[in-house]
């Protein structure tokens, strides 16, 4: 069968200072001719539902960039919970920079088997990002952005 669903998101400044600490500032990303596709994924305060038990695949790519100092790893994590409670990190990517004002980039390729949409969902996360290391955003240009498609029935 066809691909059903497309859902890209991005978030919309820059975040990201501390451990663990949930990425919120997340918004649909539509402009450029941007593919969306079916229904979209559910979203509230950093957490991510799924509209329809499926597979699904995501492809996420951060820009972290750290403005002064030296912050020798900082990450973005992946995490998934099956009970709609506990979070455990399924992947993560990062970066680490020997001197301030630096950029690099990371990225996540993810598969999901989702068989219950209430309980199965999903959140990023910032781990070991010095003060002034983030993962940079913009409301209107990917920096930090993830797309998903559902591929197939489970």
């Amino acid at each position: 069968s066809a691909i059903s669903m497309i859902d890209s998101w991005r978030i919309t400044d820059d975040t990201g200072t501390g451990n663990n600490q949930i990425v919120q500032n997340w918004a649909s990303a539509t402009n450029l001719l941007a593919s969306n596709l079916g229904s979209a994924l559910g979203y509230s305060s950093g957490t991510f539902s799924f509209p329809s038990t499926g597979h699904y695949l995501m492809t996420f790519v951060c820009r972290f960039h750290c403005g002064s100092g030296n912050d020798g790893e900082m990450n973005a994590v992946l995490k998934v919970t099956e009970n709609n409670s506990s979070y455990s990190i399924a992947a993560q990517t990062g970066y680490g920079a020997q001197e301030g004002g630096t950029k690099s980039a990371g990225s996540i390729i993810y598969a999901f088997d989702i068989t219950d949409t209430s309980n199965q969902k999903f959140q990023f996360h910032t781990d070991s990002m010095g003060s002034t290391s983030q993962l940079r955003g913009n409301g209107s240009v990917n920096e930090t952005y993830f797309q998903m498609i559902r591929l197939a029935d489970t």
